[in-house]
């Protein structure tokens, strides 16, 4: 099977951190300023004391950091030697191993909660422990003080000090919610808020309520300190009646209500880990001292959740029938899927490209509400036929519709229509206003930048290729039929694909078998099945994908002959994956690397193509083969850049040459950046370079 891979890494600002960031600054400033305390009690002290104490201060030191870096290689090894565990499951055995949290969910959920709280009471009694070893170090660093070493003995036990404080989960901030503009306050909206209000109560949750507008078809309830925060999907509001609205919000409330072991804090808990704690400048370094802790928990947790949210949906949707209308209540489901279903179709359809105006417009909301609307009028009978086949996905969390509905004792259900009075239609309208406000003033800074992204860019590019009458180049012809796709010219994208499947051999059509398989699918075409399968085993880049979107349709769709050869093929496909294209990503000192004699003439394509591109910011080419297993390998490229090479010139370089790489040959091709990898192991391959920027290449 032919793949190119390529490794690239990105660093993304989450802009939601900056609190988090003042934060850890303080911890920071706290952690230095505390062990410059207590080596000033420790001098102090020295000068009292016997020299035969400071004999002890000097032994205690070199014990303390050693304990330090024990602890740092025994969560290192733990974690990776409980991880690797896993890995070394085959694929089917660790499949079977998550079922079995499906099929027995209500006693694992209860068994994996007492153990993610035993898991978060032991993290916090460690990191106790290691402020402890803190303040002994700094305060024998304080007794022995020697200028020479000191100062770095005070760095090491401040860091020790900062990873234990950086332990502290603090409260969520009382000025969240003011500070949040997408919350609105119970004057302005004193309807909803009543209605919220109503649900909480027949539940029994008692505590503050503060309600968020989005701009999507969600409702959800998460506990905050002592305030239940909702958020409500502006498009939700408009989509709903009230009655339809109020058994939604008696199914979030019914998880606060099941709360009673307290899982919320554990997902909290979670949250905060995978978020980075209380990140700071030394986040990184410190965060060794508690990866096993940490990635115990998130791996238990991920179980956890998988499980208890099979339990908690079918019981939120009985409390629905309990304190709710049914007939509501199910009529809100039924237009939650058509919702769904809705946006699965919109994928293989024409659209407006929202980018196209010159300035930003105002009402995305309003004309989403307007199109889901219309295409309920005109499609329900037929996803009503799709809602009685639907077959239970293996990894949902949720139960699908029909067994929604049997749940609440509904055989057929329709929408049940409810005239709303005016003064809470208003309030709904005002919300959507509301939130299309925000999310103008958000994206207006940002609309010209995006617009030529997601438009302009796009748009040059299919004008410059129609102008040159529209070539069929392998290796560009993927980012026209993505540039159509940013224009919402998705069936001028369907008809290149069509093209390149016609005119192009397969390895260079794989992208546009993946691509008219993916749009056969989402327009209800069963034969998009197989164009998938021609891409996947072509090419392992669209494995994943692949199969997800194959797994997601016949689910969809009740095709239980096709769902059992998929989740053959899935396991199958997904051992090679774990075992062979998995490697293909990664390039690191423990590989076997040989010299690689690729087909003279197809090196000398590749290395006149690169060169026709790379507008003079390659230093040096190397290239070596990795060696996976006896009977797989990949030619790996590694392009080592100019030091003058901006970043988006090197990201556009790159995203040509694995364009190419990956349609040029039937060969497995990997790409990496110089910077990425272990250079000298890669110097050290005989032969290696094969291209450098002051030698003349013919």
């Amino acid at each position: 099977m032919k793949q190119t891979t390529q490794n690239t890494e990105k660093n993304t600002l989450n802009n939601h951190e900056i609190r988090q960031k003042k934060r850890g600054f303080l911890l920071q400033a706290s952690a230095f300023i505390s062990t410059f305390l207590i080596i000033i009690a420790g001098m102090f002290v020295g000068t009292k004391i016997r020299n035969s104490f400071t004999t002890v201060a000097n032994v205690m030191l070199p014990i303390g950091y050693g304990l330090s870096l024990f602890l740092i290689l025994l969560n290192y090894i733990l974690a990776k030697r409980y991880l690797n565990h896993f890995k070394q499951m085959k694929v089917e055995e660790f499949q079977h191993y998550l079922l079995s949290h499906r099929e027995s969910a209500k006693e694992l959920a209860q068994q994996k909660l007492k153990f993610l709280q035993k898991c978060r009471h032991f993290t916090d009694a460690y990191a106790i422990l290691i402020a402890v070893l803190a303040g002994i170090t700094a305060f024998c660093v304080g007794i022995s003080y020697d200028t020479s070493f000191s100062i770095v003995f005070y760095f090491l036990s401040s860091l020790l000090f900062l990873a234990s404080l950086t332990r502290i989960r603090f409260k969520f901030s009382k000025t969240l919610f003011e500070d949040d503009k997408f919350y609105v306050s119970e004057n302005d909206f004193p309807e909803l808020y009543a209605l919220v209000k109503k649900a909480a109560r027949t539940l029994n949750c008692d505590d503050n309520i503060k309600i968020a507008f989005w701009d999507d078809f969600n409702a959800g309830i998460a506990k905050l300190n002592n305030t239940y925060s909702v958020q409500l999907g502006a498009i939700l509001l408009n989509l709903l009646s009230k009655e339809e609205l109020y058994n939604v919000l008696l199914h979030e409330f019914a998880h606060m209500a099941n709360d009673k072991d307290n899982s919320m804090k554990e997902s909290l808990y979670h949250h905060w880990i995978i978020t980075g704690t209380n990140p700071h400048f030394f986040s990184e370094m410190i965060s060794f001292l508690y990866s096993f802790a940490d990635t115990l928990y998130i791996f238990h947790f991920t179980l956890y959740n998988y499980a208890i949210s099979v339990v908690n949906e079918t019981s939120a949707d009985q409390k629905m029938a309990e304190y709710g209308d049914v007939n509501y209540a199910s009529s809100a489901l039924l237009k939650l899927k058509y919702h769904e279903l809705s946006v699965w179709e919109g994928v293989a359809k024409d659209t407006e490209c929202i980018f196209e105006p010159e300035m930003l417009a105002k009402t995305p909301i309003k004309k989403e509400i307007e199109m889901i609307k219309n295409a309920i009028s005109l499609r329900a009978d037929f996803w009503n036929q799709l809602i009685d086949i639907e077959i239970l996905s293996r990894s949902a969390s949720h139960p699908t519709l029909k067994m929604r509905l049997q749940t609440l004792g509904i055989s057929n259900p329709v929408i049940f229509e409810s005239e709303d009075c005016q003064s809470y239609k208003d309030e709904c309208a005002k919300a959507t206003d509301y939130v299309e406000e925000l999310v103008y003033q958000q994206n207006m800074k940002q609309y010209k930048e995006l617009r030529k992204i997601y438009y302009l860019e796009p748009k040059e590019k299919i004008e410059k290729w129609e102008a040159n009458q529209k070539p069929l180049k392998a290796e560009s012809y993927a980012d026209i039929v993505q540039a159509f796709r940013y224009l919402g010219k998705t069936s001028e994208a369907i008809a290149l694909c069509e093209r390149a499947i016609e005119e192009l051999d397969d390895t260079a059509a794989c992208f546009a078998y993946f691509m008219k398989g993916c749009f056969l699918l989402h327009s209800y075409d069963a034969s998009g099945i197989d164009y998938i399968y021609k891409a996947v085993e072509n090419n392992s880049n669209y494995i994943d994908e692949g199969l997800e979107m194959i797994g997601e349709f016949c689910c969809l769709t009740g095709r239980e002959q096709e769902l059992q050869q998929y989740r053959q093929k899935a396991i199958t496909l997904g051992q090679k994956q774990r075992d062979c294209y998995d490697e293909l990503v990664v390039l690191n000192r423990k590989d076997q690397l040989v010299t690689e004699h690729l087909p003279e003439e197809l090196l000398k394509e590749i290395l006149t193509f690169i060169r026709s591109i790379d507008n003079g910011t390659i230093q040096t080419i190397y290239l070596v083969r990795k060696v996976i297993s006896d009977d797989f390998f990949t030619s790996a490229f590694i392009v080592h850049f100019t030091k003058d090479a901006d970043m988006n010139s090197k990201e556009t370089i790159m995203h040509q040459i694995f364009s190419y790489l990956d349609t040029c040959a039937d060969w497995q091709f990997s790409l990496f950046d110089y910077s990425e990898v272990p250079s000298g192991k890669i110097k050290k391959v005989p032969n290696s370079c094969v291209y450098e920027k002051t030698a003349k290449f013919s």
